[in-house]
């Protein structure tokens, strides 16, 4: 069994917290530097925007993938909390990927259903240091996908 999506408490529990806390902190201290009480400055309107924009991404882009993707040979586990899910490669219509402007890179596979129906299946890739190069992982879940009996 081989792992292929990245780490899960780093880019869905620390990269938000870390996010979070440093926003919340443009917000709370000039709070706690003013003297008397007095009409919030226009300037805390940009830590609550940026959470509001924060928030936005993570639950667009973070929180909806999948938790944990593994790669058995001939089907993928993908794992979201406490449910599993068995996709065989057969069953993939076409794989898609976040190209520019997203770390980590995004992978989208959108499967068959046994009712006609489609669903689309999306985790994140581990870390790569050059992303100049086409992700391997992709690269080969579509060699699989396309050399499908």
């Amino acid at each position: 069994m081989k792992k292929i999506s990245g780490s899960f408490i780093c880019t869905k529990i620390v990269t938000p917290i870390l996010a979070f806390g440093f926003t919340s902190l443009l917000l709370i201290l000039p709070l706690l530097g003013m003297k008397e009480p007095q009409m919030p400055h226009p300037i805390l309107l940009l830590p609550v925007g940026l959470i509001i924009v924060l928030y936005a991404y993570f639950k667009l882009y973070v929180w909806s993938t999948y938790d944990d993707v593994y790669d058995e040979g001939s089907f993928l586990v993908f794992k979201k909390k406490r449910k599993i899910r068995n996709v065989y490669i057969d069953d993939i219509l076409t794989i898609t990927h976040s190209i520019k402007g997203h770390y980590p890179e995004k992978i989208s596979i959108v499967v068959r259903n046994n009712d006609s129906s489609h669903d689309t299946l999306s985790f994140l890739t581990p870390f790569r240091l050059s992303r100049i190069t086409t992700n391997p992982i992709l690269v080969d879940l579509r060699n699989r996908a396309n050399n499908k009996h």
